[in-house]
């Protein structure tokens, strides 16, 4: 297992993504550039929700105002590559989605340029992150059976991972997947392709997982879209519910800029039913 963590750069160097205000990793291996996550994002409430690789790991919290009863919730994974990334990566929709009444949560997780992890770190984050939202979640108005998990590229991988291994009674209600990182084993070298298999969800089991929406560039050449187009077929075969929307000349990190607000629009009018009603 330690040889395949010293190969796993060769792996994560290809997926390495975020907006254009997030720290990148260098492609070449390194971390050069790479800096401390912050520990506050203006206007949310901080709270460690774990201590792990020798730091205390944050949610940020932004509750809606005017709103009464329990709320729905969206947890946000920042991309990466599982890498690098920033915390407030979603800050924008956040706020749009507090605007709504939702309970908005940005998560930090452990990247390997910050704690020297792998991958399996960061989706063992992802578990705990939403059980902490579930634990502690009536202390913020949130209604724990209406947590939307979302994410982009390895955020959205983390967030799918964090529904495959949420237990059956605990799923979240809905995902918001941006241009995920879903299929782990055939880009992967073949020296890595049994580490992948365990983290990758286009081999993972997919009964009970809850309601999707992917929204995927289709010039998208780091999480392509015919992943995604793969992996939405196969869910609805299996009478589940994915929707894929692809955007024609979008490349990785699309809905940042160009397509925030297509992405925001769909992404309200797939939760209104599923999550918004009590």
């Amino acid at each position: 297992m330690s040889r395949v963590l010293a190969l796993l750069p060769l792996l994560l160097a290809a997926i390495v993504v975020g907006p254009a205000h997030a720290q990148r990793a260098d492609p070449r291996g390194t971390c050069a550039g790479v800096t401390p996550q912050r520990e506050t994002v203006e206007g949310f409430q901080p709270h460690v929700y774990r201590r792990a690789s020798n730091r205390d790991l944050r949610l940020h919290v932004l509750t809606p105002t005017g709103f009464s009863g329990p709320r729905p919730a969206v947890v946000f994974f920042f991309g990466g590559g599982w890498r690098n990334g920033d915390v407030a990566a979603f800050e924008r929709q956040a706020r749009a989605f507090v605007a709504r009444g939702y309970v908005a949560v940005l998560a930090d997780y452990r990247v390997q340029c910050r704690d020297g992890t792998s991958p399996l770190a960061s989706v063992e984050d992802a578990v705990a992150v939403h059980a902490w939202v579930r634990d502690k979640g009536p202390e913020f108005g949130i209604d724990t059976n209406r947590i939307v998990l979302a994410g982009a590229s390895s955020g959205g991988h983390l967030a799918l991972m964090g529904a495959l291994k949420a237990p059956p009674a605990a799923k979240p209600a809905a995902l918001l997947l941006f241009n995920p990182a879903i299929d782990l084993v055939n880009p992967a070298p073949i020296h890595l392709k049994l580490f992948a298999r365990g983290l990758s969800p286009s081999v993972q089991p997919i009964a009970d997982l809850p309601p999707m929406i992917i929204f995927q560039g289709k010039a998208d050449s780091v999480t392509p879209y015919a992943a995604a187009d793969d992996y939405c077929a196969r869910i609805n075969e299996a009478k589940r519910t994915c929707i894929l929307v692809g955007y024609a000349g979008a490349e990785h990190g699309f809905f940042y800029d160009a397509g925030y607000d297509d992405t925001l629009r769909r992404g309200i009018e797939f939760l209104r039913t599923r999550v918004e009603a009590p």
